[in-house]
């Protein structure tokens, strides 16, 4: 049986292919599932539209996050830290901290934008806050953790 994709399934394809199955396993799971179509010309037409749509969404998100990207990288972010007498900070910086950092500095992240820090900071000096705006696009934000002042006694 002939058969077009509305989902990506593993081992089959991709969303929007046409792909020839057994008529048992298209009746009785990819169908119901809504995982597939019965093909026919006007679903296929039908398809093809949806995917000129959705490219076109995805090129303007894509447009949006790289916009997004150059206003972002413009910002640096700076954390004062202690150290301890062998110069090493008391704590770290976790992503919460770089969260509200760039919150105070007035940004806002799009919806599914993902902060790409492994782990904390734990030392001082200079890196970078990679963010993912977009499956390919990264905004890389300056950072700098520096040491305060000693408090003389």
């Amino acid at each position: 049986m002939k058969i077009i994709l509305n989902r990506d399934v593993s081992g089959l394809g991709a969303a929007g292919d046409v792909r020839e199955v057994a008529a048992g396993f298209a009746r009785n799971y990819l169908v119901p599932r809504r995982l597939a179509w019965a093909y026919s010309e006007g679903m296929l037409k039908s398809v093809e539209i949806r995917k000129a749509v959705q490219a076109k969404k995805i090129s303007d998100l894509k447009q949006k996050a790289l916009e997004q990207k150059t206003a972002l990288e413009k910002i640096s972010l700076e954390f004062t830290v202690k150290l301890d007498e062998q110069g090493k900070m008391y704590g770290s910086i976790a992503r919460g901290q770089v969260l509200k950092a760039l919150r105070q500095k007035g940004v806002r992240l799009p919806r599914g934008a993902k902060l790409l820090i492994k782990g904390s900071i734990k030392a001082t000096g200079n890196s970078t806050a990679p963010i993912q705006l977009h499956r390919d696009v990264i905004a890389d934000i300056p950072m700098a953790v520096l040491a305060a002042a000693p408090a003389h006694q």
